[in-house]
């Protein structure tokens, strides 16, 4: 009888340790003006939907000479990826295979609809950007036995390159797109969805700005620490930048 109950412990046991996972993935949808991830990161599990609904603008650089105003527009989810198994994963396996190791798990997406509205000046695609960052390509990263990925800029999303002031805060992101991660016989599958524009955003940094101290450049982006009167200066107040005459 004692064999008998062993036996199927052992057996429940080995159904639960079969069923262990061999990796994780995380998100954060929380990041700085230098998109930089701040925040948790949270657990996705099979089925889940990631919602992305802020668009972070960047601060103005202004360069008067070449007429140029550029400004980036970003959205994105923030992603960290466990190994929770004995080998090392890599993006490609050498010759010869060094032992415990092994390709890291493969991932695919697709885009069920892309509605994004970007203005003239306006140019930026979707991009995977875990090891490698390029549009329209799976992830490509190394990583050692248990252990997680730990770059803060590794991310699914956009970064909409702006030119022109209040290029920017016309972009709209509206899009979806359906992953699939498969290590061997494991998948996970997830959506992420973009609905971000920067209305709310752009309206926070100019009443923001309004209280902010003025800064003032010449037309050769070298700060005056007092412009002369009648003189054309590039003045900056919080986010934004303007070129004015001085009175």
């Amino acid at each position: 009888m004692k064999k008998i109950l062993l036996s199927a412990a052992l057996a429940v046991l080995g159904v639960f340790g079969a069923s262990a996972q061999s990796f994780e993935v995380f998100y954060n949808t929380q990041a700085d003006k230098n998109g930089q991830a701040t925040g948790e990161y949270t657990l996705i599990k099979d089925g889940d939907v990631i919602t992305v609904d802020k668009l972070h603008l960047s601060e103005p650089v202004v360069y008067p000479e070449y007429d140029m105003y550029l400004q980036n527009a970003s959205a994105e989810a923030f992603i960290k990826i466990s190994n929770k198994t004995g080998n090392n994963w890599v993006s490609s396996l050498p010759s010869p295979v060094p032992a415990n190791t092994e390709l890291s798990p493969s991932v695919s997406y697709t885009t069920e609809y892309n509605e994004n509205v970007l203005p003239s000046g306006a140019t930026g695609d979707f991009q995977t950007c875990v090891g490698t960052c390029f549009p329209n390509n799976p992830f490509y990263f190394d990583l050692n036995a248990h252990s997680t990925t730990n770059n803060p800029s590794d991310h699914l999303g956009y970064t909409i390159s702006c030119n022109g002031e209040g290029v920017a805060q016309k972009v709209q992101l509206k899009a979806k797109y359906k992953f699939t991660v498969t290590y061997k016989t494991e998948t996970l599958r997830f959506d992420l969805v973009f609905d971000a524009k920067a209305e709310d955003t752009a309206v926070d940094a100019i009443e923001a700005g309004q209280d902010a101290p003025k800064e003032y450049y010449s037309l050769q982006g070298i700060r005056l620490a007092e412009p002369q009167k009648g003189s054309v200066c590039i003045v900056k107040q919080g986010g934004k930048v303007t070129k004015q005459v001085i009175r």
